[in-house]
């Protein structure tokens, strides 16, 4: 079963994973002139997504102590995860999603 999308704010969802960016992420990247976002594309997988650059510990690079630095203007794919997880079984948040508190 897939858990309701309710966000504990564990930030594991940005580690490990590949962030991919829709031609409608772009498109509206480009509309709110957020170039900051678009050059951290970094491989065109094919007419419609690319991925975007990690930092040094394999997490989004837009991922800071507090959050996400971009989370009003996030990729599709981060505002529908984990509808979008491919694996959803494997993903392991390490809060529990109904209460929010760390898992035993």
């Amino acid at each position: 079963m897939v858990p309701p999308n309710s966000c504990g704010s564990c930030r594991r969802c940005c580690q490990g994973t590949l962030v991919r960016a829709r031609a409608s992420d772009i498109e509206r990247w480009q509309k709110e002139q957020r170039y900051d976002i678009i050059i951290c594309l970094k491989t065109w997988i094919d007419n419609s997504t690319f991925l975007m650059h990690k930092n040094g510990k394999d997490e989004c690079v837009f991922l800071t102590e507090n959050g996400c630095d971009i989370y009003e203007t996030r990729p599709e794919i981060c505002r529908e995860f984990p509808k979008t997880q491919e694996r959803v079984d494997e993903f392991k948040c390490l809060l529990d999603w109904k209460t929010h508190e760390p898992k035993e």
